[in-house]
């Protein structure tokens, strides 16, 4: 007749298997140190870009990104002192295309720190920073002021409703951070330079919208 194991014999092999277990899991949980660093890298590195793209999707009604305001430009060298607003003098263009005429010109980078679309070469209402805003370098026309374009001629034709919602929006906050009073809220004629929203039904509508 076989023998039955002893109730010892069971309970040393139970703790046997429970050691191995024990060291097998022991293994398994063990992570070396550098692993370990980079695993925090990566995660770090991933929250920081999904806090900037947050960030910079906190925009303007019909525009884009409000988020460099504080951000970006808190590392500022100049001190802003006025906003001047231009208008690109043509019915229709982008960015881009300030940027070739601004390079074709002699300057190294589009002299506007912002460009605010109207449908006909950017998005309607639409608030692009150029890399001198990135960069808090001044504009192509006033040292110590933030230079804002439209894209258009109201000589011959009114920013359209959302494009001044959008040039408002961001004046105004761009103001506001700043401490810019109104007053130095002007065309760039106003500073010597060359005539811009010389229909003045047109930017007496721009500086009521920014008043109210």
């Amino acid at each position: 007749m076989a023998r039955k194991p002893s109730s010892s014999s069971n309970s040393r092999s139970a703790s046997t298997k429970s050691t191995s277990t024990t060291k097998s899991t022991s293994k398994k949980r063990k992570v070396h140190p550098k692993r370990t660093g980079i695993v925090w890298t990566v995660f770090v590195g991933a929250m920081t870009f999904a806090g900037g793209a947050l960030v910079l999707s906190d925009g303007w009604k019909g525009g884009q990104a409000t988020g460099p305001l504080v951000n970006i430009a808190e590392r500022a060298a100049p001190r802003w002192r006025q906003i001047v607003i231009h208008e690109s003098g043509s019915l229709v263009g982008s960015m881009e295309d300030l940027s070739r005429q601004h390079a074709s010109m002699g300057m190294p980078s589009l002299g506007f720190h912002f460009v605010v679309g109207n449908g006909n070469g950017e998005q309607n209402g639409a608030v692009l920073m150029g890399p001198r805003w990135n960069a808090q370098q001044h504009g192509g026309s006033v040292a110590d002021a933030i230079e804002v374009c439209v894209v258009g001629d109201t000589s011959r034709r009114p920013l359209t409703d959302t494009q001044l919602q959008s040039l408002v929006s961001v004046v105004n906050d761009l103001a506001r951070h700043y401490g810019i009073d109104a007053t130095n809220i002007v065309r760039q004629q106003d500073r010597g330079g060359p005539s811009s929203f010389v229909n003045d039904a047109e930017w007496n509508r721009v500086i009521a919208a920014i008043a109210e």
